[in-house]
């Protein structure tokens, strides 16, 4: 996935590069030398590591890029072909401070931060986290999906969940199959598409052309 560029200072300079591995590590490196913030024994090692067995919360792989907001990452697990179909994967938000230190802010898993069910067991969350200006937080998930198959050998299910700053549910629409693609936000909405290429409107999208439809870039695919 490609790292996300935190300015932390806000002086308009990118600091650090921010990405997830697929261990479920969080990285943090420093945009000049290349190095992580956390150093052990002057080792790299990643801010914010896979909890130990058992450990809640369970993160998973970071089978996508990271979202930031101010100087938190917003992170989704699960959004790869050898992750399990029987792990619990959610979305994660931890706060990234110069020392090097990491706070986890908010897990919301089987559960959002208020208690309300949110991604179901084997629910993979595809997409990059996508923020909008209020800091409301897009993701695409799908059930039953590979991508080493085409869209007629897959029974697939998925869902676009809004999530707030905090971790908590506003919102959760069903697609016709997965949805493994990122959404793109417009003002006053957002559109989804997923693996079938059923495309899914949310909100109301303000209209940018005279003919009152919506501009949005869709890239399809197709195995060969």
């Amino acid at each position: 996935a490609i790292p996300a560029l935190l300015d932390i200072d806000e002086n308009g300079n990118a600091d650090y590069l921010v990405f997830g591995d697929m261990d479920g590590r969080v990285w943090v490196l420093d945009a000049k030398e290349g190095k992580s913030i956390k150093q052990v024994s002057s080792a790299d090692y990643p801010v914010y590591p896979l909890p130990v067995s058992g450990a809640l919360p369970y993160i998973g792989p970071i089978g996508s890029s990271v979202a930031l907001y101010g100087n938190s990452a917003i992170f989704a697990t699960g959004g790869t072909d050898f992750s399990s179909n029987t792990d619990q994967y959610g979305v994660y938000a931890v706060q990234i401070f110069k020392n090097g230190a990491v706070n986890l802010l908010w897990a919301a898993t089987d559960q959002d931060t208020d208690g309300n069910a949110l991604f179901s067991t084997g629910e993979k969350i595809w997409s990059s986290p996508q923020l909008d200006k209020y800091g409301n937080i897009y993701v695409s998930t799908g059930v039953g999906h590979s991508n080493t198959l085409n869209a007629g050998q897959i029974n697939s299910t998925g869902k676009i969940h809004i999530l707030n700053k905090s971790g908590v549910l506003q919102e959760q629409i069903a697609t016709d199959s997965a949805a493994v693609g990122n959404i793109a936000l417009t003002d006053g909405g957002a559109l989804a598409v997923d693996f079938t290429g059923t495309a899914k409107k949310l909100g109301t999208p303000v209209t940018s052309t005279s003919s009152g439809g919506v501009n949005a870039k869709v890239y399809s695919w197709r195995l060969r």
